[in-house]
């Protein structure tokens, strides 16, 4: 595996806001299939995230007993694992929540006899501790600022967080 741009020596701040292939690998060998399998359950991946959405799936998450090296360096870049678009909003959300992942609702409320009803806020659970969420927060920003997502994803006026991603396409 290499990246598209070769980078050298980076910080683990600039794997993400340069979308390294390779230093994601490092990290999530370092971090070891175990861990990374209990994060990727913290965010929502892996289960059907509400009861608002009939027919969701839980997507495709390998147990971590089944990652190789290599599996295991594949889910670390994004790669051998199935989510859905909603798990995905949930889970940058749940940055943006500080750190608390938050199930979704079609609707916000409900009015009934002219009194409004708001649909109840449920914290999942904590994916992530406010500190670390504000330091990711700053790390998406910064892959709007000065990385991956700075040609199209900068907006006059707002501060953006955000973070690009690829996939490999099966051709033939």
């Amino acid at each position: 595996v290499s990246d598209t741009h070769p980078h050298g020596l980076i910080s683990f701040e600039d794997v993400i806001v340069l979308s390294s292939n390779v230093g994601a690998i490092k990290a999530g060998w370092k971090i070891g299939a175990e861990r990374l399998n209990r994060y990727v359950h913290k965010f929502g991946f892996g289960e059907v995230v509400s009861k608002d959405f009939k027919g969701a799936t839980r997507g495709i998450v390998w147990k971590p007993e089944d990652l190789d090296s290599g599996a295991l360096a594949s889910v670390s870049m994004g790669y051998q694992i199935g989510v859905t678009p909603l798990q995905m909003a949930m889970a940058v959300a749940a940055v943006a929540n500080g750190g608390e992942l938050i199930e979704p609702h079609v609707v916000r409320a409900f009015i009934r006899n002219g009194h409004r009803e708001e649909v109840p806020r449920n914290v999942v659970r904590r994916a992530i501790a406010p500190e670390t969420a504000a330091t990711v927060t700053e790390i998406m920003e910064a892959v709007v600022e000065r990385g991956t997502a700075k040609s199209f994803a900068q907006i006059d006026g707002y501060t953006v967080a955000g973070k690009t991603g690829t996939a490999s396409k099966i051709v033939n």
